[in-house]
């Protein structure tokens, strides 16, 4: 009786690592880890980098059952936890090397901390089933960084999008606020990919103004 009880309870436990207490700081330092500190240690660059800062990051996971709220579906408060998950692998990925060399010059990492996120559900995610957060840069100004995340549900050929979010971020060297362009720049992006993203959030700048998501 003892061994079936451990056993429901080591299944329950696995079946709900990302819920565990901690979970959710060892997946947001893993990524921090990977691209950041590690190739600073080991004298290396990230294999996988990225071709342009618009590349998009996919971050697969699966509806735990504590993910799960009296309706039984996906509960809205959880989405902004897997959020912050697959953004700083998204934002780590692309600015990895910005990070370091800001580190390596002045001793303290710079951050990028979150501004606003708006966040618009349209399908249910049920108990256990398995989605991917696609996630991009669609633009920045001389302040705001803009992501975008998409949860989509069903196969990679045929998805389904559950939910999408967008977040704004400022990039930050202790209180000095960095122009997300020169942190691109500093990252080995080139000064066309720089210029798109200016041009890019002109073309969604109106439609933040609608939802009142604020951009000064």
């Amino acid at each position: 009786m003892h061994l079936v009880v451990k056993a429901l309870v080591a299944a329950f436990l696995v079946a709900n690592a990302k819920n565990i207490t901690f979970s959710w700081h060892l997946r947001f330092f893993y990524y921090v880890f990977r691209y950041c500190v590690l190739p600073g240690w080991l004298g290396y660059a990230a294999k996988d980098k990225p071709a342009s800062p618009f590349a998009e990051r996919r971050y697969g996971t699966r509806c735990t059952l504590m993910d799960c709220d009296i309706n039984g579906h996906k509960s809205n408060s959880t989405y902004f936890s897997d959020l912050d998950i697959a953004r700083t692998d998204l934002v780590v990925w692309l600015l990895n090397k910005f990070f370091r060399d800001t580190h390596k010059a002045n001793g303290r990492w710079a951050y990028v901390p979150l501004g606003s996120v708006y966040c618009n559900f349209k399908k249910e995610i049920k108990p256990l089933q398995k989605y991917t957060i696609v996630s991009r840069v669609l633009g920045w100004n001389q302040k705001w960084l803009i992501v975008e995340s998409r949860f989509e549900i069903g196969t990679k050929k045929n998805p389904v999008v559950a939910a999408t979010a967008l977040t704004k971020y400022v990039v930050k060297d202790k209180r000095k606020t960095i122009p997300p362009s020169d942190a691109f720049q500093m990252s080995g992006f080139s000064d066309e990919h720089c210029a798109e993203g200016l041009k890019r959030f002109e073309k969604i700048q109106s439609f933040m103004e609608v939802e009142g998501i604020e951009i000064e």
